[in-house]
This record gives structure tokens, C-alpha cells and sequence, in this order.
């Protein structure tokens, strides 16, 4: 759950920075999709799909923006063995 609040931080912090931050949220959204929500674990499925909802609450109205990163993974899991992932 900390961890949740923490991306989330981050992602609106990235948002707001003079820099726009695009790059690092595009790089904050790949890890936890490629490298948790894809991954062959079960519980870094789930955390990875935790992480991925407390980044869309951290993108707020900006969200539709991402759908392309966002919705493979989560799309992906709907067919998972696992029922805490699914």
C-alpha cells in the first residue's frame, strides 16, 4: 500500500515538474507493466496492476494520454490462472 502511495506521488510530481516529465512516466509505466504485470510470478502480477492503478490516480485527467501504456497489461491479466490476479 505504501508503495501504491508512492508511485502515485511520483507520477504527480513528474507531471507538475517544469520538465513535463513525459519520458519518465512513459518509463515509470513500461517497468511496472513489462516487468511486473507481464511477469511470470503471480504476486508481481498483482503488485504490478497495483502499481499501474495508483499511477493512473497519479495521471488523473491526463490518464486517456497513457491508455496505450496502460491497457495491454491490464487487458492481459483478465485471462490470468491466478484469481487474486485476475
Amino acid at each position: 500500500k505504501q508503495a501504491a502511495l508512492e508511485i502515485e506521488d511520483k507520477i504527480k510530481a513528474l507531471l507538475q515538474s517544469p520538465l513535463g516529465g513525459s519520458q519518465d512516466v512513459q518509463s515509470i509505466l513500461n517497468l511496472l507493466g513489462r516487468d511486473y504485470a507481464l511477469s511470470t510470478q503471480s504476486t508481481h502480477r498483482k503488485g504490478g496492476l497495483i502499481g499501474l492503478a495508483a499511477a493512473t490516480l497519479g495521471l488523473g485527467s491526463e490518464a486517456h494520454r497513457w491508455l496505450p501504456h496502460l491497457l495491454p497489461p491490464v487487458l492481459s491479466c483478465f485471462t490470468d490462472q491466478d484469481s487474486r490476479v485476475r
